[in-house]
């Protein structure tokens, strides 16, 4: 038999190989009616956000920076790659799913094949890419929109670049490596993990060579378009990521019950789950191979050990500990598995069709023990209704509480993108306030604890709750529990006047505003009403409240204040709880269509109010035309910060700035390097849960003023 032949008779097997494991997922996803859990909803919904913008925008420069910050946490090459297909079929969760699954398989297919090749054998190579296509993690996998497995593809492409530039010798492959490397971490960023140790190894040995300047000038090429492909997206997002990386890394682990680092239970995380992640059939296999492996192939080519001890010993010292963490150094231990067979001279025919059997049987036995579930989650019913009913606001606001693997918020999430509805989708956190809809669910809330203490809230006081929020929707769910949705349909308190009402209201409000605002000079509260009935049920056309002068504490408990003056709010149709004000004076705001804020804040009390601050580097303000100068001084290691700050208004709800000079130490910046840092941390730029209305910013005349 020819190479050409041999070549087409590998093809054609890898290809069956994939559409088998294709049509196993389609059928499986097909018959399987559970809504996808927290992360693969996440996903999804990013997929769908990049399909939209692509859709609207395409790659113009608006385009293109939509792009980037789809997503503040996780790289977008996966799920852009599928919302890619959506142009041609259609992007339900199925459809998405099997897209992605299919994509990323094929490429894990031919990466390990043209390892195996440059490793052992075009045979080994086959035979190791079925393998590990077969192992029982993968396949379970492959029918969920996770990254796992397109981090794995792209992870092993990377390793087979990584080795194509034998030693960094050649330019081309070199630069080639950069290329897939930084795709591979737009896949996911984790890729680095197993991607760290070979690369270390293999520069350092190219570093020892006589060619050294020429190889280390390829590795510079290397780096340079790995930083090019990846920079703008992390650049972009580096200081979200480190906030959020300290939490997944860390405090999710400690609430997940992970073990702590260095313990027997962390160190063997990893190794006790490969049983179960590869069947115990391969992990014999690897057992053998990792014998015959370390007599005959380490000194050669050490790279399949690395790639399994470096992704190993990084996921060991993170505390968040997730058997699918390990899946992308799985290709290094399909091809030590696999790789010993080219020890023994059997009849290709018995050694292939032996393995290739034994995987067939692998990918049966795993959709056996975890097959298809036919269970009725209404989760998408429930949406449609929440569609269908009217609300005050063109964004109706949704609190889901329970936070269960199949019923929880990402769900509502994913439904408003994929319908294009104006949702407003968020949790129990300062529940109730600003709330148009309640989905609730008896029985078991899930992982957060925060579900049981609202639902236990509800159940002592389920008359209070009720006279604000009305139950107009129920199913029974599979486990036994029921969902429910309730609409805020405010009944009207009795027993008091309209005006009592109105004075009440007052007072509450006043007594809220206190926790914030001291020594309030030339105060006043004016109240516009709908009709009587619309009063007594909270609902007010506008109240604007207003100070000459006041002290504002940043916290309710005090702290140093800062003197505002001009200060006021106008609040248009605004809603607070009754109930919660007639029986325990309480402001509680229920909803809030629009917001016009307004104060001066002198540049002489802000740094006054700066002066008091516990410490802070004792940061000095002044208030130039349009521009702030901000100066701190030096502390310890800390060099003087000189900085230069235009504020200005995004646009009609929402205050930025831009960094215009920064000096650390008397040494010049570049200003966009902040910009990029800090542009997440902006606090005025979180969402609101109602629309603000900035119209003018001025800093003229030693004073900040805003709507003046």
């Amino acid at each position: 038999m020819s190479e050409a032949q041999r070549s087409f008779k590998i093809s054609l097997l890898l290809f069956g190989w994939w559409l088998f494991l294709g049509l196993v997922n389609f059928y499986w996803l097909t018959q399987d009616t559970v809504p996808p859990y927290h992360d693969p909803l996440n996903h999804l919904k990013s997929s769908l956000r990049y399909y939209h913008v692509l859709q609207e925008q395409g790659l113009s420069t608006g385009g293109l920076a939509a792009l980037l910050n789809v997503d503040n946490y996780y790289p977008p090459l996966a799920p852009l790659a599928a919302s890619a297909f959506y142009f041609f079929l259609p992007p339900d969760l199925d459809t998405a799913t099997w897209i992605l699954n299919q994509l990323f398989l094929a490429l894990l297919l031919v990466a390990v094949y043209r390892l195996g090749i440059l490793l052992y054998t075009p045979e080994i190579g086959l035979l190791a890419a079925v393998v590990v296509t077969s192992f029982p993690i993968i396949t379970v996998q492959s029918r969920i929109f996770m990254l796992d497995i397109p981090t794995t593809a792209m992870t092993a492409w990377a390793m087979y670049g990584l080795l194509r530039t034998e030693n960094f010798q050649r330019l081309g492959a070199s630069t080639l490596f950069g290329l897939i490397a930084g795709l591979a971490t737009l896949t996911k960023w984790t890729s680095l993990f197993f991607i760290f140790l070979p690369l270390i190894y293999l520069k350092v040995q190219a570093l020892r060579s006589e060619d050294r300047i020429k190889r280390g000038k390829n590795i510079l090429a290397a780096f340079a378009v790995w930083g090019l492909i990846v920079l703008p997206w992390f650049i972009a997002h580096f200081s979200n990521m480190l906030v959020m990386s300290s939490k997944f890394g860390y405090a999710v682990a400690v609430k997940k019950g992970d073990p702590a680092i260095f313990t027997a239970q962390s160190l063997f995380y990893y190794a006790r789950v490969l049983p179960r992640d590869l069947h115990i059939l391969w992990l014999l296999f690897f057992a053998v191979g990792i014998v015959f492996y370390l007599r005959d192939d380490l000194k050669k080519n050490p790279i399949l050990l690395f790639w399994i001890l470096g992704g190993y010993t990084i996921l060991t010292l993170i505390r968040n500990k997730d058997v699918r963490y390990s899946i992308p150094f799985l290709p290094a231990v399909g091809l030590i598995a696999i790789g010993w067979i080219k020890n023994f001279h059997w009849k290709p025919w018995i050694t292939s069709g032996g393995v290739i059997g034994l995987c067939l049987y692998t990918v049966m036995n795993t959709f056996l023990a975890s097959p298809p579930q036919r269970e009725a989650w209404p989760l998408k019913e429930a949406f449609e209704f929440i569609q269908t009913q009217k609300s005050y606001h063109p964004r109706p606001r949704v609190r889901v509480i329970p936070d269960s693997a199949q019923f929880q918020r990402h769900g509502f999430e994913y439904y408003s993108e994929l319908e294009r509805y104006p949702l407003e989708v968020t949790t129990w956190v300062r529940f109730p306030t600003f709330t148009d809809f309640v989905v609730t669910k008896t029985g078991d809330q899930g992982f957060a604890h925060d579900p049981v203490e609202i639902m236990e809230a509800i159940q002592r006081d389920p008359e209070g709750f009720e006279a604000v929020f009305k139950k107009k929707w129920e199913r029974p769910l599979p486990d036994g529990s029921a969902a429910q949705i309730y609409i805020r349909d405010i009944t009207p308190v009795s027993g008091v006047t309209p005006e009592a009402f109105i004075g009440r209201f007052k007072s509450a409000l006043m007594n809220y505003i206190s926790r914030y605002v001291k020594d309030p000079h030339g105060w006043s509260v004016r109240v516009e009403t709908y009709s009587d009935p619309e009063t007594l049920t909270g609902r007010f056309q506008k109240v604007s409240l207003t100070m000459d002068t006041a002290r504002v504490v940043s916290k309710s408990d005090g702290g140093p204040s800062m003197t505002v003056r001009d200060l006021g709010i106008d609040l248009s149709d605004l809603t607070v709880n009754p109930y919660k004000l007639m029986r325990d004076g309480e402001f509680e705001i229920i909803s809030l269509m629009d917001a016009t804020p307004h104060f001066r804040i002198m540049q002489t009390d802000l740094n006054d109010y700066l002066a008091g601050l516990k410490g802070a580097l004792h940061p000095t303000v002044e208030f130039r035309e349009g521009t702030l100068w901000i100066h701190t001084d030096s502390r310890g290691w800390i060099p003087r910060l000189d900085v230069v700050l235009e504020p200005n208004l995004v646009n009609e709800e929402n205050i930025g700035y831009q960094f215009l000079q920064i000096r650390a130490g008397g040494l010049w910046l570049p200003a966009f390097i902040p910009q990029v840092l800090t542009a997440k941390f902006n606090p005025a730029l979180k969402p609101m849960p109602c629309r603000m209305h900035l119209r003018t910013l001025k800093i003229e005349n030693g004073e900040f003023i805003l709507n003046g």
